[in-house]
């Protein structure tokens, strides 16, 4: 296969990537998880197999240089160290019984699948003129397309059982353009999905590759995006949304300079809503707002109803949890094995959520109750670094400070949302993908400034004295 052909055969698999996702995702609601599978393992395994089988003809095996290039060191542990973390959780939740064995296996070789694919490709896109911005133009139209057939799926009738909540709330009368929440075929929950809405309004508003676009192209974009998100009543991604458009005005230094204080603020926010009785100040901030966050006892798409969740899962964490739990963890849907969904599971009788497995409805907790203080630390590891990083590659490239920014406010958004939805996990694949995709991407960027910097530093001088720019 020629090198022309080689790259185009990576652009059509990037276009198709989250398009599959969302038939896997209608087989998984489907109960028909084994072909779902196959079908969404097998666009990345044709290009994997394919280098694999290259590289054994050859005996060329290497790992793509941009992981482990100088400064990207700490960040590629980290990040290497959480993936294991959860690669082993997933397999543990089998041996403890909270997932069947055919399912974690499934799940990890799909994690590692996910990885392996997004290095591959982008190894591959950094050696073609432009093709880090050009991978980043297929993962957004590839998410285009994944939203516009759930769309057309939702309009002309095809509609997905089991993703829709039997109870109906007047939020939707103010806010959703349709007369019920919409059953997005190709989805595992609508409150995922509608955070993809959001992720393709940033990527349309602030990117600079997407900017090209022409502006009815752009306007069709962000208004499909919108129309997700309203949709289905999404309140925590829509007020997110909402936060890093007001957050995107701020000056450049002051962006970057906020953004570790905002990832605390994030990731402290369950315990402060447990501990500290912020969760009544800021429901009553909501009310003022009109939003409303009563307790129903049968509505868990509130943040008033989260604390009963949250609160159940701290408390044992922090005063139940033997040594070894409360440091690695419970592995893989650790509700189960701790007993922790016993305490919450009545909240989703009249919801789409499988009573099987409820999870903790927050990605910080689930990291926690999961993998413990180290797979936690390992988290918010991970996202700090991608902050530094993207601050660096920010101030070191004026050319790059857009994508920067752009990046920058998309991860602000996920860990938004993150905050109230088990999102960077192996409930929803889709994201989890991206946030791979993001961190390898970031590293890629960060190691060709490096790159850059070691070639433009004059003789007798170490690059390490620019060490703060690049």
């Amino acid at each position: 296969m020629s090198s022309a052909r080689r790259w185009n055969f990576i652009n059509f698999l990037i276009l198709a990537h989250f398009p599959l996702y969302g038939i896997f995702s209608y087989l998984r609601v489907q109960e028909q998880e084994i072909l779902g599978y196959l079908i969404y393992q097998g666009s990345m395994a044709l290009y994997i197999s394919w280098v694999w089988l290259k590289a054994m003809l050859r005996v060329d095996v290497r790992i793509p240089g941009f992981i482990f290039y100088r400064n990207n060191r700490l960040h590629s542990f980290l990040f290497a160290c959480l993936l294991l973390f959860m690669l082993v959780g997933i397999l543990f939740a089998a041996v403890l019984g909270s997932r069947a064995w055919f399912f974690s296996v499934a799940e990890a070789v799909l994690l590692f699948t996910l990885t392996l694919f997004w290095t591959l490709v982008i190894d591959a896109g950094r050696k073609q003129p432009g093709g880090m911005q050009r991978i980043l133009l297929l993962v957004y139209i590839s998410l285009l397309f994944y939203v516009i057939i759930n769309v057309v799926g939702v309009l002309v009738g095809f509609e997905s059982e089991g993703q829709l909540s039997k109870f109906s709330r007047d939020f939707e009368a103010i806010f959703s353009p349709f007369a019920v929440r919409p059953i997005f075929p190709l989805t595992q929950s609508g409150q995922f999905f509608s955070i993809i809405g959001g992720i393709l309004v940033i990527l349309s508003l602030y990117g600079s590759w997407f900017k090209r676009l022409t502006h009815p192209v752009r306007f069709c974009t962000v208004l499909m995006g919108v129309l997700v998100l309203f949709g289905h009543s999404a309140r925590a991604p829509i007020m997110a949304l909402i936060l890093v458009m007001v957050y995107s005005l701020l000056p450049r230094r002051v962006l970057y300079a906020l953004l570790p204080m905002l990832l605390i603020a994030f990731v402290a926010l369950p315990v402060a809503v447990i501990y500290l009785d912020a969760g009544e100040y800021l429901s009553q901030l909501l009310v003022s707002l009109g939003i409303d966050v009563s307790k129903s006892g049968n509505d868990v798409s509130s943040l008033s109803n989260r604390d009963v969740i949250w609160s159940a899962a701290l408390n044992y964490m922090f005063y139940e949890a033997g040594s070894f739990n409360l440091w690695f963890g419970h592995g893989a849907y650790g509700q189960i094995a701790s007993g922790v969904e016993g305490s919450y599971q009545w909240l989703f009788k009249n919801s789409y959520v499988d009573l099987s497995h409820p999870p903790l409805h927050s990605t910080y907790v689930q990291t926690f109750v999961d993998y413990g203080i180290i797979g936690f630390v390992l988290l918010f590891g991970v996202m700090l670094m991608m902050f530094s990083q993207l601050r660096k590659i920010a101030i070191s490239d004026r050319q790059l400070y857009s994508d920067s920014k752009m990046l920058s406010l998309l991860l602000v958004y996920i860990y938004i949302c993150a905050v109230t939805e088990s999102i960077i996990s192996y409930y929803t694949f889709d994201i989890l993908s991206l946030f791979i995709f993001l961190n390898l991407y970031v590293l890629a960027q960060r190691s060709t400034m490096m790159r850059v910097c070691a070639l433009s530093t004059p003789k007798g001088k170490s690059c390490r004295a620019l060490k703060y720019y690049c």
